[in-house]
């Protein structure tokens, strides 16, 4: 486990990527190999290799570090392309997947774009936008970008999550989740 660092305040999307290009940088040569010459348990030297596995962050920064659109877009989740319209549908085997792949060239084509405006109509098509962590050849941000428990745990969200988005509240009638919107 590594914590990197905390980035401080809520830098702008565009910002974001300055701090993650840092550590881009470095996970790139370890995912080549980086030899030290001498650790506690290789006297004669090892390579090694890394990555990141996962991003742990708020709901914010995870969609900034992710390169995805904000919580109350259009496409709101970032594990599934269920449009915002759907939210109270709670069959999970009917949300359509997010496709990385298609996600990725996306975030490439933002990235290229000349122009503010080029890359405002990407984004409003693709919900997507450029992230440093595309650069790691290995990296997924569908499957690699967590909200953090604390944000999504104690603090509540999940229970609010439950009760006024899904509706699901006992002192409420049909607010056992069985029943339609009333």
């Amino acid at each position: 486990i590594y914590l990197v660092g905390v980035i401080p305040g809520h830098p702008s999307t565009y910002r974001v990527n300055n701090f993650l290009d840092l550590l881009v940088d470095d996970f790139l040569e370890f995912w080549q190999g980086v030899f030290f010459t001498r650790t506690a348990q290789a006297p004669q030297g090892r390579d090694v290799r890394a990555a990141i596995a996962l991003v742990i962050c708020d709901m914010l920064a995870a969609r900034q570090v992710g390169g995805f659109s904000s919580s109350t877009s259009s496409r709101f989740c970032t594990c599934c392309a269920l449009p915002i319209q759907n939210i109270d549908n709670i069959d999970k085997s009917s949300w359509p997947e997010r496709n990385w792949e298609e996600m990725r060239v996306a975030a490439a084509n933002w990235e290229g774009a000349e122009t503010d405006g080029q890359r405002e109509r990407i984004f409003k098509a693709s919900f997507m936008r450029w992230s440093s962590l595309n650069r790691l050849p290995y990296w997924n941000a569908v499957k690699g970008v967590v909200p953090d428990e604390m944000h999504f745990g104690p603090l509540g969200m999940f229970q609010e999550h439950c009760r006024v988005i899904w509706g699901i509240n006992v002192k409420v009638d049909g607010g056992d989740g069985t029943a339609p919107d009333i």
